[in-house]
């Protein structure tokens, strides 16, 4: 072999030996995502993160992390969408309700009556429907996820037995759909945000609030208010969204393992998490001596003509702007129907 030959076939092996280096350094890259979830610790939302966070870090052997940041340590509840369309953070969870007028679409599974039981068939069929009806609402980020409340409670300080009760009543609503069913029941809807509950309820200055079971409990809610009003009120909606820029920087070999956790592989764990804790907290409430109503038969017909009614004017409402209501709502409508 000439001097030429063996020139290029050791240039060919230092490349080749590059390469694989390279490769190798590919394979082994650390990516750390961060995640802001506005919710404490010990919150369902909080909870099914960290577990997610344990799992895909044990799988990718610490290559794949996420940093999650509770208690709205990155930004406060209503910036939550805004934080992941910028880059601040990578992934977050949203409340939908908290700011109004930004996801009118999504709010649809909030109306009331839709939801009779359990919400998960509802949360699988918004993630199943979202790219046809609900990805304008969500520019810039990446819809990975929802997650739905069942129905609400309405907890207040004083017993409410009817709907005559709540006439004039100071009642917190958690986003516009709520706020317009209190209204409509006579009630003064008031926007308050989830970490300032608590005080407000201690005060005074609010009569009672919509919230999940899960949210009384992780505020402590019930320590100012010890009764329940159980109505058809309508779901929470809650969204999981990442930074498209922060999806694409995770390496082939590890999105498989964080697809599990996070799009539609990931959905059917969003959807139990907040059925169950409701169950639970709801059951935790009871033990703790907190008293549980319901609308007198009369007056709980009167409410399901009330919902009706909203329905049929929100869905009309985005109807005259060119959005496909209607036909969303439906979906969600034969998915509630079948599962009741």
């Amino acid at each position: 072999m000439n001097y030429s030959a063996k020139f290029i076939v050791a240039s060919a092996a230092l490349a080749a030996t590059a390469l694989m280096a390279q490769t190798n350094i590919g394979a082994a890259q650390t990516v750390e995502l961060k995640v802001s979830v506005f919710t404490p610790p010990i919150n369902p939302l909080s909870m099914e993160m960290e577990r997610a966070r344990k799992e895909i870090e044990a799988k990718t052997g610490g290559r794949l992390k996420l940093n999650v940041f509770h208690a709205s340590q990155m930004g406060p509840a209503p910036r939550q969408f805004d934080l992941v369309r910028t880059g601040v953070a990578d992934i977050s969870v949203v409340f939908n309700g908290l700011t109004p007028g930004r996801f009118p679409m999504t709010e649809l599974a909030e109306l009331p009556g839709l939801i009779r039981g359990s919400s998960a068939p509802i949360t699988m069929a918004m993630e199943q429907n979202a790219q046809a009806f609900l990805a304008p609402e969500y520019p810039n980020v990446k819809i990975l996820n929802f997650a739905v409340t069942p129905n609400p409670i309405l907890i207040s300080r004083m017993e409410i037995k009817s709907l005559a009760d709540l006439k004039g009543k100071r009642i917190r609503h958690p986003g516009p759909v709520h706020s317009a069913t209190i209204a409509a029941l006579g009630a003064v809807p008031v926007l308050i945000q989830p970490f300032e509950l608590a005080e407000a309820l201690a005060r005074g200055q609010i009569d009672g609030a919509v919230s999940g079971a899960g949210g009384v409990v992780s505020f402590k809610l019930q320590d100012s208010a010890r009764y329940v009003l159980d109505m058809e009120t309508g779901g929470l909606t809650f969204a999981v969204v990442m930074n498209p820029a922060a999806y694409e920087k995770i390496p082939a070999d590890l999105r498989k393992t964080f697809d599990e956790y996070f799009g539609p592989g990931g959905q059917p764990a969003w959807a139990r998490i907040l059925d169950v804790d409701e169950a639970n907290n709801r059951a935790l409430l009871a033990r703790d001596g907190v008293k549980f109503g319901t609308l007198p038969a009369s007056d709980a017909t009167e409410f399901n003509a009330i919902a009706t009614k909203l329905q049929n004017s929100m869905i009309g409402d985005l109807e005259k702007k060119g959005l496909k209501a209607r036909a969303f709502f439906d979906k969600l409508k034969v998915v509630a129907d079948r599962t009741q």
